[in-house]
């Protein structure tokens, strides 16, 4: 139960107008407040850049440095989900940068070091490959709600696929000049609406792949 921002741009550009457009979205957005932690990845020409807090969004007074790619997540700790803890807060780095807004009932992966669905899911793409580890996780776990967005050998892999409360869990793509942008909430400007059920993939010159990877909710 979280709201997310991802950037991917050819150049470094600012990233500060996407921090505000996710605090709306925490703050104000659907099923609102999404209080239980906030953190971001940022790759740019200079290195990567990581922060993480388990405070809300609107108490990180901070300034983000410019970059090519960008991920920013809010997270909301459901009913029965993992503690407010740093270890918990997305996005989650290993040989890939990840975050997720969904529930999944997955065993707690042996390599996990917090205690999220999220980082178990994260891990089992890792070890199986991003289309195999999406099958085998529809194929064996139950869940609402797989939505990621997930940094892998240089692509971005988009997921939407949820079995409930499918207008919150949504996921809007948008491009902006040589820029895309990728967000659980959109604002008044044109955006396109991933559908349920597909997997879209970006490349490094932001060309854009589509795979329905469950047929009986792609159209």
């Amino acid at each position: 139960m979280c709201r997310f921002v991802a950037v991917i741009s050819k150049e470094d550009i600012p990233l500060q107008p996407y921090f505000s457009f996710l605090l709306m979205q925490a703050k104000n957005g659907k099923r609102a407040p999404h209080p239980d932690g906030f953190g971001f990845w940022i790759k740019s020409s200079y290195g990567d850049y990581i922060y993480k807090s388990t405070l809300p969004i609107w108490e990180n007074n901070i300034t983000l440095p410019h970059g090519k790619i960008g991920f920013l997540h809010a997270r909301k700790r459901g009913e029965s989900g993992a503690k407010v803890d740093i270890r918990n807060v997305h996005p989650f780095i290993r040989n890939g940068v990840f975050m997720h807004n969904g529930i999944l009932n997955i065993p707690k992966h042996t390599k996990a070091i917090g205690d999220t669905d999220t980082e178990s899911f994260f891990l089992t793409l890792l070890e199986h490959g991003v289309k195999e580890g999406i099958e085998k996780i529809i194929g064996n776990y139950d869940f609402k709600s797989l939505n990621f967005v997930m940094y892998y050998e240089e692509k971005i892999y988009v997921l939407r696929l949820a079995k409930e409360l499918q207008d919150y869990f949504t996921i809007f793509i948008k491009r902006d000049g040589e820029r895309i942008i990728i967000s659980t909430e959109k604002d008044e400007e044109e955006w396109e609406e991933v559908e349920n059920g597909e997997l879209w993939v970006i490349n490094p010159e932001l060309q854009i792949e589509k795979y329905c990877v469950y047929q009986d909710m792609c159209r």
